[in-house]
């Protein structure tokens, strides 16, 4: 018997054990990220809730609906979230779309008068995505991480974009009170 065939002979490590409980991936597959779906989905649905209050308050006043709509979409979208249904980061990146729609249209293409419209919607979609990304109801990993890169890519070049001179700001009574 050479060395070969003793080690062979060896029980091995990879062999399966007699009586061994088979592991149910599904299940453990089931239990990733659900700490982190739920956390996620409670800081959503949290800033939902705010929204839709002070929506509620702008509405009263004669204001945008626009708050209301959001903070109603925002705690739907947690609620999904905290249950890891994708369907919840679906929701975000529908507000993230609407939000672009809403600020162009009330902002124009100012960079400062986008910037803290969208960073935080665009923060949102981009939490919520990748926290899809684990979800097991998801059957669209790879395209959800794919958005999810692309959102993040993104913010990163507003985010640079904030260290870039875009126009001065002009206070015009500070300049009238200087010229006496």
């Amino acid at each position: 018997m050479n060395a070969y065939d003793e080690v062979k002979a060896l029980p091995s490590v990879f062999a399966p054990r007699k009586n061994a409980v088979p592991v149910d991936r599904t299940r453990v597959a089931d239990r990733q990220g659900v700490w982190l779906g739920r956390l996620l989905g409670g800081v959503v649905a949290g800033i939902g809730v705010v929204l839709a209050a002070g929506g509620i308050k702008l509405v009263l006043l004669g204001g945008s609906l626009y708050y209301l709509l959001s903070g109603l979409s925002y705690g739907v979208a947690g609620v999904l979230l905290a249950r890891r249904r994708p369907s919840g980061a679906m929701l975000v990146i529908a507000m993230l779309a609407a939000t672009l729609v809403w600020a162009i249209r009330e902002a124009g293409l100012d960079y400062w008068a986008l910037f803290p419209r969208v960073l935080l919607p665009a923060g949102l979609a981009l939490l919520a995505l990748l926290a899809a990304v684990r979800f097991p109801a998801n059957a669209w990993r790879r395209a959800t991480a794919i958005v999810a890169a692309a959102i993040g890519i993104s913010m990163a070049i507003e985010f640079a974009f904030a260290f870039v001179p875009h126009g001065g700001v002009h206070d015009t009574a500070l300049r009238a009170f200087i010229r006496l």
